[in-house]
């Protein structure tokens, strides 16, 4: 993220926010995982063929997207063969896009709220003990506001961005003051002019 704490710019288009380090340090976090999620607003200027590690094992990719708005099933990210895909909708994505979704996918409809609890059951059932996920801002929302991320790996680019409209490592509603979560920093490392920092969760939840 940028120094003021954006991820991108209020148009949310792609660019490479970090350097090549930073780009080691996230294909580094993918080769310990099973899975990599990410929300429909991050694959949509990305677009890429999957969301993958270096070498032959390949993390399953799942993608998270409440009414499939805007995402096309031609897109290289839903022909990579090499890659199992899950595509976590709801009942807000017409029947007829999820039947086509589901030539490439695996399709899972989610209902009510704990979005983020469903989605780490439903990976559990696929075996995932182990996964990462890589933003956006609202999807980090629905797992930090359960308390279920246990470690924030956050680099700190040198750059300021601004807007207020422009997204955040953690968007949603937000805590309140008294609620907001606790965090315990476990390292600190300093690569030419970013910096990797890594907390965990205290295990206190929200007080």
């Amino acid at each position: 993220m940028s120094v003021d704490g954006k991820i991108a710019t209020r148009h949310r288009a792609f660019f490479p926010l970090g350097s090549e380090s930073d780009l080691r340090e996230m294909l580094r976090l993918r080769k310990g995982v099973q899975a990599v999620v990410i929300g429909a607003s991050t694959l949509r200027p990305y677009r890429k063929p999957s969301l993958s590690g270096r070498g032959d094992r390949q993390p399953l990719n799942a993608v998270v997207s409440s009414s499939l708005a805007g995402l096309s099933p031609s897109w290289p990210f839903f022909r990579d063969p090499r890659i199992k895909r899950v595509l976590f909708t709801t009942s807000r994505a017409p029947a007829a896009r999820r039947k086509v979704f589901s030539k490439s996918c695996d399709v899972v409809v989610l209902s009510g709220r704990g979005m983020a609890r469903a989605i780490l059951r439903e990976l559990a059932r696929h075996g995932i003990r182990r996964a990462i996920v890589e933003g956006g801002g609202s999807l980090m929302w629905e797992f930090a506001r359960d308390n279920l991320v246990d470690e924030y790996h956050v680099t700190v680019t040198p750059r300021v961005l601004g807007g207020k409209d422009a997204p955040t490592m953690v968007d949603g509603e937000g805590f309140s003051a008294a609620r907001s979560l606790k965090l315990k920093l476990k390292s600190v490392r300093r690569k030419g002019n970013e910096l990797f920092l890594i907390y965990r969760s205290t295990g206190r939840g929200v007080t």
